[in-house]
């Protein structure tokens, strides 16, 4: 990915950290890849109890970047569905994608 798009990081989010060793060879894989991994923050008693959507954590790192006015060119953001289909109209608006 770093040589076909240019990319200096990629982040990977994740709903939540998973113990065992099925798990760890799965970040290990992640990291490897050149990935660095975000967690998703949940309150212990809700852990297990709802869907671990990291949309909103997505949505607000990039635009905490660009408040923060944070020096990048682009973004390639990949996903299965439509739910950033807002946030990549605007960042089409602003130049900063891919």
């Amino acid at each position: 990915m770093e040589q076909k798009y240019n990319v200096e990081r990629a982040y990977y989010y994740l709903s939540y950290v998973q113990t065992g060793e099925a798990y760890d060879k799965l970040y290990e894989n992640i990291q490897t890849s050149g990935f660095i991994l975000v967690f998703r923050e949940h309150n212990s008693a809700m852990l297990g109890k709802k869907k671990g959507n990291v949309d909103s954590d997505v949505i607000f790192s990039v635009m905490k970047r660009l408040y923060k006015k944070d020096p990048f060119n682009k973004i390639v953001l990949v996903s299965g569905d439509g739910d950033y289909k807002i946030l990549v109209d605007f960042l089409i608006e602003l130049s900063k994608t891919a």
